[in-house]
């Protein structure tokens, strides 16, 4: 698949300021009151930013609003606060939650998955680049997305375009997908091995 990117902008403290010039944005990335990220979407088994899942897991599993604002903190705000009146800039964190909730739930047979795919994709904007990979000697097409809300959506379209399953854990109920270009089984129970053990450690613990 072509690679899916992201140029972003996070702010660890929470504060989303606008900056008036670059001397104020170069002061803010001084004082780590901004950090400039890059995400990237090649498969489902994760990313350097987010190695245990896609991105957008990590927010279907922040269901309290602390668990919200760490989300924000550590990937960032869904539109760019630098650009006013963007693509779906009035959500708020809770509410796309809500939304991709209701897009990864949606399972249907898999010939009539076309039809959501495209529901999604309709609202996206993503830009065709070349650029080089570090290290690499020829250039590289990929699709820069405008926003971490088009690229979450770039995620769920490739959770259902590959077949891929959204399951809570069977000890914590924490989401997880199994199944193609997720490194996990589709059979799989439980989210990882520390759950799996610790679940074995309750059933035998039950036996006395």
């Amino acid at each position: 698949m072509v690679p899916i990117r992201l140029n972003w902008r996070r702010f660890p403290e929470g504060e989303q300021a606008q900056f008036g010039d670059v001397v104020d944005l170069l002061q803010a990335l001084k004082e780590n009151r901004l950090d400039l990220v890059t995400y990237e979407l090649n498969d489902l088994a994760g990313s350097a930013a987010s190695p245990d899942s896609p991105i957008v897991m990590h927010l279907m599993n922040a269901r309290d609003d602390v668990a919200l604002d760490a989300f924000q903190k550590r990937f960032g705000p869904l539109t760019d606060p630098l650009v006013e009146g963007g693509n779906n800039s009035w959500l708020t964190m809770n509410e796309a939650r809500e939304r991709f909730d209701l897009y990864l739930r949606i399972a249907p047979p898999r010939p009539n998955r076309i039809g959501l795919v495209n529901d999604l994709l309709a609202s996206v904007s993503l830009r065709p680049q070349v650029y080089f990979p570090d290290g690499a000697q020829t250039p590289q097409i990929v699709l820069t997305a405008e926003s971490l809300y088009d690229f979450m959506l770039m995620e769920i379209a490739t959770i259902h375009q590959v077949g891929a399953v959204v399951t809570a854990c069977s000890h914590c109920r924490k989401l997880y997908l199994t199944g193609p270009l997720t490194g996990r089984r589709s059979h799989a129970v439980y989210c990882s091995d520390r759950c799996r053990v610790a679940a074995m450690r309750a059933r035998n613990a039950e036996k006395g």
